[in-house]
């Protein structure tokens, strides 16, 4: 859309939760700087970024201050004649005659209309630094109070703008502002929720995780419905299957980010939806999980490791995740996403064929009807039925959030670990095995497990030489009271970064041949990480092989 927007379609949208944001932003409008100022506001697709410019753009004292106003959308797909078109067709007494003016010309004219007027100008829905340097050519900068807003989802195109003013970033709304939003939208302004959908109104408000474009087709569903308190019951337990099924408004939104995504960045992002909704995710899992699944590229003097934080901070520029925590040095500590974009990284997901995500509870007819996926996340208890007849050669992912409901004899039933001959990356996250299960040392290309088990580590571990994380857990009672010994062969897994271990445990020195050398092991030299070892490992031998 081209233009400048139509006022008159503004007064008739609800719009709730916004009143500091515009605050903040008209303050900056009508600031006492002569400096021309751009104010960039940034956030996720459907938070309302375009809805708060159009708010200032409309206020009142703004529109009275400036000389001149215009509005320009340029979305991702532009052509920069039809943008400075537009632009030119905002500005009071321009006529058609130069509809037929070149591109050159155009810019020329737009600059001196604006030159030496007071002018405040909306460049909505920016996708790139380019667009901005060939539009703001046209903009002279007279010291004279000029303001420029600017929308994007990607926070290093709105920093480009203007690197010496902050951005203005957007947050969800609250739950009382949502469900302000959602009440309004579905009973209108005059009148209220009767009281027996207020409860479930509130919780279908709260699982759409404060995003308002996600409020607003949530509202436009309930409004062609009953209102009977079981159909909002439903609708409550289906939030994201309402969305779903209005694509055009939401998922189109939210998936444009994901399309501008460049192609290494793609499988990062569709990796999220292994976690849980409204997971907190350590920013080093979720590093070490992409590393070792090996979509990433070592760049020059970069490791790996520092490649994949800087695709998590892309993934936060461009607004797809949610930083939770940072660091005192400002790296993050840990992020999340909202179940909009969750939901999306799965459907998405499910059309590479790169994760599947199931509570399904018996595993092994379902995994050999799907085996062509490359990952799965189980995310209820399972049942291990006989899996012996089960094999992939492409599953590279498997997460388990439940516990494993594993009968007699166990051995056949864990041979579900060893049909996946080329998994990378296994995560048991909650069952607790009483002893470690030495099926899983079979799977030699892993790169990455987390596993509970309060049994030793057994010998074959070594045969994991390409394992870099190994996070081992212990229940409550085997972290007080006991000590884990590690095997001694440990010392030949030359891959290992990671030993994150959360009872103290106990490594014993390299073995050494008749001839009184070291055996010919080179060491844990890459080791980075090793927690709760004990005092009496703690000698110049063992240090020395680290």
């Amino acid at each position: 859309m081209l233009g400048s927007p139509s006022r008159s379609s503004f007064k008739t949208n609800a719009v709730v939760g916004l009143d500091d944001d515009l605050e903040k932003i008209i303050e900056r409008l009508l600031g006492s700087s002569s400096e021309r100022e751009v104010i960039a506001i940034t956030g996720m697709g459907g938070i309302g970024k375009t809805t708060l410019a159009k708010k200032a753009y409309d206020h009142l004292q703004v529109r009275s201050r400036f000389d001149i106003h215009a509005w320009v959308t340029v979305s991702r797909e532009y052509e920069m004649r039809r943008l400075l078109l537009s632009l030119v067709c905002c500005i009071p007494g321009m006529a058609d005659k130069f509809l037929e003016k070149t591109e050159d010309e155009l810019a020329e004219l737009l600059y001196r209309k604006l030159k030496d007027r007071r002018y405040l100008i909306v460049v909505d829905d920016i996708w790139s630094t380019k667009v901005w340097d060939n539009v703001t050519r046209c903009f002279p900068d007279d010291n004279n109070g000029s303001r420029i807003i600017l929308t994007s989802m990607l926070k290093d195109v709105a920093a480009y703008a203007n690197p010496d003013s902050p951005l203005h970033e957007m947050g969800v709304l609250s739950l009382d502002d949502s469900w302000k939003l959602l009440s309004i939208k579905v009973f209108g302004a005059n009148d209220v929720c009767p009281s027996e959908l207020e409860d479930n109104g509130k919780q279908i408000a709260e699982k759409c995780g404060g995003l308002p474009l996600a409020i607003l087709v949530v509202a436009g569903y309930l409004s062609k419905i009953a209102r009977r308190r079981e159909s909002w019951i439903i609708v409550a337990k289906t939030v994201s299957s309402v969305v779903a099924n209005d694509p055009d408004k939401c998922l189109r939104v939210l998936g444009m980010s994901y399309n501008y995504l460049p192609n290494h960045l793609k499988p990062c992002f569709l990796s999220m939806g292994a976690f849980p909704e409204d997971f907190e995710i350590k920013a080093r899992t979720l590093i070490q999980v992409w590393v070792a699944e090996g979509f990433l590229k070592a760049e020059r003097l970069k490791s790996l490791e520092k490649v994949a934080e800087e695709c998590l901070e892309d993934l936060s520029s461009i607004n797809l995740i949610m930083i939770r925590k940072r660091r005192f040095n400002s790296e993050i500590r840990s992020c999340g996403i909202h179940d909009l974009l969750r939901n999306l990284s799965l459907r998405e997901a499910e059309k590479e064929k790169s994760l599947h995500v199931t509570s399904i509870h018996y595993v092994s007819n379902f995994l050999a009807q799907r085996h062509e996926r490359r990952g799965f996340n189980f995310l209820s208890d399972i049942s291990l039925d006989d899996s012996s007849e089960l094999s992939s050669q492409v599953v590279r992912l498997m997460f388990f959030w439940g516990k494993l409901l594993i009968h007699d004899p166990p051995h056949r039933q864990m041979s579900l670990f060893t049909s996946f001959k080329l998994i990378r990356v296994l995560a048991i996250f909650s069952h607790l095995f009483s002893s470690f299960p030495v099926e899983i040392t079979r799977l030699i290309h892993l790169r990455y497990l987390w596993i509970r088990s309060n049994g030793n580590l057994p010998a074959s571990v070594s045969q994991l030489y390409h394992l870099q994380t190994l996070v081992l857990q212990q229940s409550k009672l085997f972290y007080m009271y006991k000590t884990l010994i590690l095997p001694r062969k440990i010392w030949n897994m030359t891959q290992l970064r990671r030993l994150r271990l959360l009872s103290r445990n106990y490594l014993s020195k390299p073995k050494r041949t008749d001839e009184g050398a070291t055996e010919s092991v080179l060491g844990l030299r890459n080791l980075e990480e090793l927690s709760h070892l004990c005092l009496a490992s703690c000698t110049e031998e063992v240090f020395s092989c680290l």
